[in-house]
């Protein structure tokens, strides 16, 4: 239904409705209708913008393993967009990402890291080889 008013499939386009719709689908753990809804509310599309509440979206979609959330949400707590800022968590996450293949998490992953204390590098090496335990 959600695709129907977002894009006018025999119905005129309703952004509001479809937001409403990719709401109901995201509360009922659809990861693809979680991610589509962090984007409408990060651009305000159909929905007041907030980008708290599309960074809450795009991590529940990342845990669903929706690498682009994932990316976006990792992005979002190195520049403190939507949340308090982490360059430990972003760093973590960005390199959760590489070792699934996708260089630019590679590459801002290796940037966050020459930021990072020697205590917060220890620290993120400690979580990365904890998540690789599991």
């Amino acid at each position: 239904m959600a695709e129907i008013y977002d894009y006018g499939f025999s119905v005129p386009v309703d952004k509001t409705e479809a937001v409403r719709w990719y709401r109901l689908a995201a509360e009922q753990g659809h990861g693809g209708s979680q991610f589509i809804l962090a984007e409408k509310l990060m651009r305000g599309e159909g929905v007041a913008r907030n980008e708290t509440e599309a960074f809450a979206w795009y991590q529940k979609a990342g845990f669903k393993d929706h690498a682009v959330a994932r990316f976006k949400a990792a992005d979002m707590l190195a520049k403190g967009v939507g949340t308090d800022k982490n360059l430990l968590r972003a760093y973590v996450e960005f390199s959760r990402l590489a070792k699934g293949g996708d260089q630019n998490a590679a590459v801002r992953a290796q940037t966050l890291f020459d930021q990072l204390t020697p205590e917060e590098k220890a620290k993120a090496e400690g979580y990365l080889a904890e998540a690789k335990a599991e």
